[in-house]
């Protein structure tokens, strides 16, 4: 049996459709335990509603404490063999258990991952845009142990744990638990799974499609919201892995995470205080990186280069005077975030040109 973990929180617009796409499933061999986060809309008489249609339906309560919370309480009553966290407000494609299920049966892995579609609320779903795995040569079971997957194997998908199925003892025997943060509380669950998971299987076709919701509900904002986040993640990823006796190239992984992570606190964060404290973990995080990559390893990627050439160039108040910029204008979709970015790499440039003093940026 698999057990779905939702969490719920005012929902009441997306719930019927996520509910319905679980009991939709052609892989019908499972518990639904919504988890309501202390919702004040119509969202818990939804789930109530349901249960009366479908035992395997099951609703509990919390008061609202987040969905990291929410997903932990979830794991602690979940009954089946295999364990999927699943969005409430998200679209799930009729053989996105069955896929994931097949593929973690046949591999005899600990973890079973499928590609997914992006859409933004409102914009023609035809516009959906498609978040791939890791390539590794299009692999579709890896053995984490081996010396070429190591070094990046966090780097396969994102932190969201609504694309991974999990066997439920491999969990329990990990004992890695959800962050209680409002934002980024994944990153801790999803990357010490990884690191010690024994195989993953990478199902190479998207299964379900994730909601880019408007009014305020985006990651973007929930990070600008609470920009030191994704930094606590990656200092709780370090600690937790270091305190299990981490070593080898999965090292290399790690710090690769932890140094974009707190990338992501640096350029939210617009108080000096918390800049400051992000920028010189960041640092130390790509110190700690390049010390533990070896001959034969890759490279930084472009991206990483950026990121590094950013944090390594700028004191804070460059950064600040930079963030200020970013932070006014971000709010929106794809094409103003477009935008946003070419702002803050206008005044990254412009700080850069400023502090060397041979070169003056032009107005347009």
């Amino acid at each position: 049996m698999i057990s779905i973990i939702m969490p719920v929180y005012n929902v009441e617009d997306y719930l019927e459709e996520a509910i319905e796409g679980v009991l939709a499933q052609s892989f019908d061999d499972f518990e639904l335990i919504c988890v309501d986060d202390g919702s004040i809309d119509s969202s818990p008489s939804i789930v109530e509603r349901y249960m009366r249609r479908d035992p395997r339906v099951r609703l509990m309560y919390q008061n609202n404490q987040g969905s990291g919370a929410a997903r932990n309480h979830g794991l602690d009553q979940a009954r089946g063999d295999y364990v999927i966290f699943l969005d409430s407000d998200d679209i799930f494609y009729e053989n996105l258990l069955q896929d994931l299920y097949a593929a973690i049966v046949f591999d005899e892995s600990d973890v079973s991952i499928c590609e997914y579609y992006v859409f933004k609320e409102g914009a023609p779903f035809h516009a959906k845009r498609r978040v791939r795995l890791g390539r590794l040569g299009g692999a579709t079971c890896i053995e984490c142990a081996d010396r070429l997957i190591q070094p990046q194997v966090l780097q396969l998908t994102t932190n969201a744990p609504w694309n991974k199925l999990y066997r439920r003892a491999f969990l329990l025997d990990v004992g890695v638990r959800f962050q209680e943060i409002p934002s980024a509380n994944d990153a801790l669950f999803t990357s010490v799974s990884l690191l010690y998971a024994r195989k993953v299987s990478l199902v190479r076709i998207p299964l379900l499609a994730y909601r880019v919701r408007r009014g305020g509900g985006s990651l973007t904002d929930r990070a600008m919201k609470n920009p030191t986040c994704s930094l606590e993640a990656a200092e709780a990823i370090e600690r937790e892995s270091l305190s299990r006796g981490l070593d080898g190239l999965r090292m290399v992984s790690l710090y690769r995470k932890c140094f974009i992570l707190s990338f992501s606190s640096v350029l939210a964060s617009s108080d000096i205080s918390d800049l400051s404290r992000a920028h010189s973990a960041c640092k130390g995080f790509l110190a700690r990186l390049r010390n533990t990559m070896t001959d034969g390893l890759p490279a930084l990627s472009v991206s990483e280069r950026v990121k590094a050439l950013i944090v390594e160039e700028l004191d804070c108040d460059d950064l600040q005077r930079a963030n200020d910029g970013f932070l006014s204008h971000a709010r929106g979709g794809l094409k103003k975030s477009l935008r946003i970015w070419g702002l803050f790499v206008r005044a990254v440039a412009s700080a850069l040109c400023r502090r060397s003093g041979s070169v003056t940026m032009r107005n347009e």
